[in-house]
């Protein structure tokens, strides 16, 4: 197994940037642009051994076998912070990402366990998943099986 540190991410991210991977409402370009203008979408990404699920808002949890889809953005390294005041109930962690048939480190924001709060994702919510899915051709059956999965769960 090569170590995570040999994957060079910065050929594609571009000099003083570095690579985000979004699964969730940051995979509607329209919204997070708005979030963080200097943002440049690259692409579909996907991420293994994990999956997607829902609370009230997205995110991944570790599965054996699965493969989380999303979009691969290009971020400078000075611009995290509007990002990460966004995404308080989310830490930052570092993934391979699987991009045009290369592994290159990137980071993920992953929900903190204390903010499982029992709260089903708004239709408001649903509607911007399924907007940036449908843009980044993102297979519709990951969102539908999470939003079932969530509706499904007490």
């Amino acid at each position: 197994m090569v170590p995570f540190s040999n994957f060079i991410s910065e050929d594609i991210a571009g000099e003083g940037n570095e690579l985000y991977f979004a699964f969730g409402h940051n995979t509607n370009a329209e919204y997070f642009e708005k979030l963080d203008p200097p943002a440049k979408l690259l692409g579909r990404a996907s991420v293994k051994g994990y999956r997607l699920v829902l609370e009230e808002y997205c995110d991944l949890r570790p599965k054996d076998g699965s493969v989380l889809e999303g979009v691969l953005w290009s971020l400078p390294k000075n611009r995290e912070k509007p990002i990460n005041k966004y995404e308080q109930y989310y830490h930052r962690t570092h993934i391979t990402v699987n991009f045009k048939g290369k592994r290159y480190k990137a980071f993920a924001y992953k929900m903190d366990s204390e903010h499982y709060d029992g709260k089903k994702p708004s239709k408001e919510y649903i509607d911007i998943l399924r907007k940036g899915y449908k843009e980044n051709d993102i297979p519709m059956k990951q969102l539908k099986d999470a939003v079932d999965e969530r509706m499904n769960r007490e």
